[in-house]
């Protein structure tokens, strides 16, 4: 029976520190980042850059003959 509640108590230990780091990182976004993206824009800077997607690696049959 020890056994059994060391594992209850570690899997919802772990399951309230994921939701309570989940609400803050939630909270540091609402208040952080989204008022520094609406202030770009406002300034009418653009927006930040995307991250592009790699190129395409050419194929033998890509090749012109």
């Amino acid at each position: 029976m020890q056994e059994l509640f060391k594992i209850i108590l570690t899997a919802s230990f772990t399951l309230i520190g994921g939701v309570v780091l989940l609400v803050i990182i939630q909270i540091l976004t609402r208040l952080i980042v989204d008022p520094f993206l609406d202030f770009r824009r406002l300034l009418g800077h653009p927006p930040l850059p995307q991250p592009q997607p790699p190129p395409r690696k050419q194929h033998l049959h890509d090749w012109p003959l």
